[in-house]
């Protein structure tokens, strides 16, 4: 696999639109990749696409192989008088990112608006001290002159808002965008399915385009139901706190130090025996890796290995700074060590 193809698709992916229940877009860019490989597609009753590869072996159960499609952003909640949107949160995001951030509010026939978060001028705030104001004390200005205006974009409560598409190389390897969480993950499925497609594994390999988990773990229920696997990996963008500031110990992860395989997080524990498969696999075929400490996050992972009868579960992550704002970065050379990872999997599990 060639880096430039996985940037191609992350690049493309992280261009779509689609916070929790608003993944359509980025499903329908995701089935026209593979439409055309031997895998059977189905669409579930919330939005989630499960790709069926059959493996040689029908007396194994089916492995699943999972990335969610959503990314943190925001919806209406309130349109006054003179044309201002309130909003709220759909997903985890740090209050401190949104005031003066430019915006991309979604209508419903289609068309997309930009507006802005604006703050009170230092002028007037002179004297006074600085603080982080609250989500309900920020507006987004579209330039509107009145909520009729407003009803007339096709724009009301409930609508979509996304922080801008801004995919940006940064050097060595770099890449700053938002929505890396988890469009990096849908990259390296859609980098497995053109594999998968011309390589049949022994176990027959599911791989899930789940919805609704930056809304708390929502979606995935439904597709281990489905598909009732024995095996999960769940494909992952999780927190690098390699920046200034940070102590050794915090820093749960690093960028440029390969795939990162969770040992716990605040949705669950990884079994040791998985860990120690995960450890061996990337050590046989020679992929960096590294162990993501105990602290913080949380993935589908968290529901997956308490459903059904009980799911044999691990997370590979790519480290990602800044996670959950329109500024996060990951390294390509980390992304393709996750690929490697997740198709070693599909191969040996």
């Amino acid at each position: 696999m060639d880096k430039n193809i996985l940037k191609e698709l992350l690049r493309d992916l992280v261009a779509i639109p689609g916070i929790p229940s608003y993944e359509k877009d980025v499903r329908d860019y995701i089935i026209s990749k593979i439409k055309k490989t031997r895998a059977s597609l189905e669409i579930n009753n919330l939005g989630a696409l499960i790709v069926t590869f059959d493996g040689k072996d029908k007396t194994k159960t089916p492995a699943l192989i999972d990335a969610h499609m959503d990314e943190v952003g925001y919806i209406v909640q309130y349109i006054d008088k003179s044309g201002y949107l309130k909003v709220v949160n759909y997903g985890n995001i740090d209050q401190r990112v949104l005031p003066s951030q430019r915006l991309e509010v979604h209508s419903n026939t289609g068309k997309k608006y930009t507006g802005v978060v604006g703050m009170l001028p230092p002028h007037v705030l002179a004297g006074k001290e600085a603080t982080v104001l609250p989500l309900d004390q920020l507006s987004v200005d579209c330039g509107f002159n009145s909520d009729e205006e407003v009803k007339k974009a096709g724009i009301r409560v409930g609508s979509q808002v996304t922080f801008l598409s801004n995919y940006t190389e940064l050097e060595n390897d770099k890449i700053c965008s938002k929505a890396l969480d988890n469009r990096g993950g849908c990259a390296v499925l859609l980098a497995l399915a053109e594999h998968l497609n011309k390589n049949q594994t022994a176990r027959t390999i599911v791989l899930s385009f789940s919805v609704q988990e930056e809304g708390g773990l929502k979606g995935i229920a439904s597709i281990v139901q489905k598909v009732k696997p024995e095996y999960a990996l769940v494909v992952e963008s999780t927190t690098a706190c390699d920046t200034p500031g940070i102590s050794d110990e915090k820093k749960v992860t690093k960028m440029g130090a390969g795939v990162a395989f969770t040992v716990a997080d605040n949705t669950g524990y990884i079994l040791p025996e998985t860990v120690n498969m995960f450890i061996n696999i990337a050590e046989e075929n020679k992929i960096k890796y590294q162990l993501k400490t105990p602290r913080y996050g949380g993935t589908n992972a968290g529901q997956l290995y308490i459903s059904y009868e009980g799911v044999k579960t691990g997370i590979a992550a790519v480290p990602s700074r800044y996670i959950h704002s329109p500024v996060s970065v990951l390294d390509i050379n980390d992304l393709m060590c996750v690929y490697e990872f997740a198709k070693s999997y599909a191969e040996n599990i």
